[in-house]
């Protein structure tokens, strides 16, 4: 059985207590421990006499098994419920010239020989690897000379051997080490005098200083003293700049750093910045942030659920919104630069409740952007609106001038489902349709518009119908609109599209279409017969066929009867099809 946080956490509270610690391998239940354990620690135990107690860190001389005692920090690794032990991880600071270090995971530090090396870390660790199962590891890690041999405290990197190939990555944050100016950090790449610096607006301010370094370096078999091919393909120190930064009104950057990447650091450097910190709302809301260089997009993301419902009231006054926003991810983002024409910030809220739009209007999923940009406030919105085993898809936006609008999108779902959910009367042309593509625009003051997509065969031609119809559940009224399509072929192979309008007035039952289109350019009696599949005689020379720019069509969806009236400049053309 897995060790339990809650056993461990009496366990150091009693060596706390004590002074002293004694934990023998068995007691973590960590198959690998035992085993490493015996060949670095004396007695094949943990011993830390005396210890310091952080938590699920302890720290104090360490007994290792060569004799030698070396002052370590201990973190004892949890699940991410943190509720049992997975790991534990040693790093020992080893006296002397570091001989407790073993030559296969010394070589990994050679690259870092240039730097100048200070003292050298043996790092043990039982840590879950591939399907969680635990393995032994031996890293190394080593405190470098930078600023110079006697700095303190100084950057520390340390590293596991990798897996596979030659490739260590070797990496820490540890305390700030204090530098004079980011020209410093040429210590670390072959950049140009003024290479690192940050644009004027960003300069550093007082307290400048190295906070974590990450090494990337190919380890090819070199020994201390150099090696042909070991070479390093990238740094990443970043440094506290000392500073807050209030790029646009309304955000300001606190606790502003630079995480620099270099490629190449020694051959062929390429610098790579980006800035990061945090922003800090009303209500204890915090945004951890970065922002890329040179362009300046400002990108942060919300780490907990909070209720944003008072900030997005005091910053984004005027949008009607939920007042209770409990948000369950949050991203920041800002448009910085000086000439950008949509310069300004904004959030997207992923909501965690239903927002009620209007009566019979939940949304789900919702995904709210609020911004300031130019001087002018915006906000859009995406979610789903849910009705049963149907699920529409919903966009929104807002204006000052005309409040919400939202528009919904489904396939398959009948919108008389939909009406009778919203108390809506379902008018009578779409009782007899089978609508296959549904969409609704609505808005918070009970205005609806349902456009109702379906199609109807005409012989073995089929016609797209589109039937809207429009209620306002404040008046109680209900209009009733529709458009039927047709493409005609024409001979140079396009096709052109007529749109007739459909009077229901000659059939509110909707089971006998009436449309009309009238138009230009026009179209001749024999492409209207191909378009609809009719007999034509094809004698009749084309010359002598009129030109229509005016139908009418008369259409029984029961017994598919069609009846065509044309009319042009001098005549009138009547077609009729019957079934069978």
């Amino acid at each position: 059985m897995p060790l339990s946080v809650k056993s461990l956490t009496e366990t150091l509270a009693a060596a706390a207590k004590k002074g002293s610690l004694l934990m023998q391998p068995e007691y973590l239940q960590l198959a690998p421990a035992a085993d490493l354990f015996k060949s670095h620690l004396k007695d094949g135990a943990l011993q830390l006499d005396p210890v310091r107690v952080d938590g699920l860190t302890v720290a104090g001389p360490l007994s290792l098994s060569g004799g030698s005692t070396a002052p370590s920090t201990v973190r004892f690794l949890t699940d991410s419920a943190g509720a049992t032990v997975v790991g534990v991880r040693i790093d020992a600071a080893l006296p002397g010239a570091g001989t407790e270090l073993p030559k296969e995971v010394r070589r990994g530090l050679v690259p870092l020989e240039r730097f100048g090396l200070g003292t050298l870390h043996l790092v043990l660790g039982v840590e879950p690897g591939v399907n969680r199962t635990q393995q032994a590891l031996v890293g190394a890690g080593a405190e470098l000379d930078f600023p110079t041999a006697q700095a303190h405290p100084k950057p520390y990197v340390w590293g596991y051997p990798p897996a596979k190939g030659n490739i260590w990555l070797l990496q820490a944050a540890f305390d700030p080490v204090a530098i004079t100016g980011l020209d410093s950090l040429r210590a670390f790449a072959s950049l140009a005098q003024g290479g690192f610096d940050l644009p004027s607006d960003l300069a550093p301010g007082a307290g400048l200083a190295l906070t974590a370094l990450a090494i990337g370096c190919v380890v090819d078999g070199g020994t201390s003293g150099g090696g042909g091919k070991d070479r390093i393909l990238a740094i990443q120190p970043t440094v506290i700049l000392g500073r807050e930064w209030t790029p646009v009104e309304g955000v300001t950057v606190k606790g502003l750093r630079a995480d620099l990447s270099v490629l190449d650091p020694f051959s062929h450097p390429q610098l790579l910045t980006t800035l990061g910190g945090r922003v800090e709302f009303p209500g204890s809301v915090a945004v951890e942030v970065e922002v890329g260089l040179p362009e300046r997009s400002l990108k942060g993301v919300l780490a907990e659920p909070v209720n944003l419902g008072k900030l997005v009231a005091e910053r984004f006054s005027g949008i009607p919104v939920p007042k209770t926003l409990t948000v369950s991810e949050l991203e920041l983002w800002a448009e910085l630069a000086a000439g950008a024409n949509n310069r300004g910030y904004g959030l997207d809220l992923a909501l965690t409740e239903v927002w009620k739009v209007t009566d019979g209007v939940e949304l789900a999923a919702v995904v709210l952007t609020v911004s300031h940009q130019v001087g002018l406030k915006y906000a859009g919105v995406t979610a789903e609106w849910r009705l049963g085993t149907g699920v529409l898809d919903v966009t929104g936006t807002w204006s000052s001038a005309t409040g919400w609008a939202f528009a919904a999108h489904a396939v398959g779902l009948q919108p008389a489902d939909l009406l009778k959910h919203l108390g809506i009367t379902a008018p009578e042309q779409l009782r007899s349709l089978t609508v296959e593509e549904l969409a609704v625009a609505f808005d918070t003051q009970g205005h609806f518009t349902f456009a109702c997509a379906t199609s109807v065969a005409v012989g073995n031609s089929t016609l797209s119908v589109v039937v809207s119809v429009i209620a306002d559940r404040t008046k109680g009224s209900t209009v009733v609109t529709g458009e039927m399509r047709l493409a005609v072929p024409l001979a140079d192979g396009t096709e052109h599209l007529l749109t007739f309008t459909v009077d229901y007035g000659k059939d509110p039952t909707g089971r006998v279409l009436t449309a009309r289109w009238k138009g230009t350019p026009g179209i001749t009696v024999r492409e209207l017969a191909d378009a609809l599949e009719l007999d034509l005689l094809e004698e009749v020379p084309q010359e002598v066929l009129p030109t229509l720019t005016s139908l009418g069509l008369r259409y029984d969806t029961l017994s598919k009867q069609l009846l065509v009236l044309a009319e042009t400049k001098s005549a009138s053309v009547a077609f009729a099809s019957l079934p069978g």
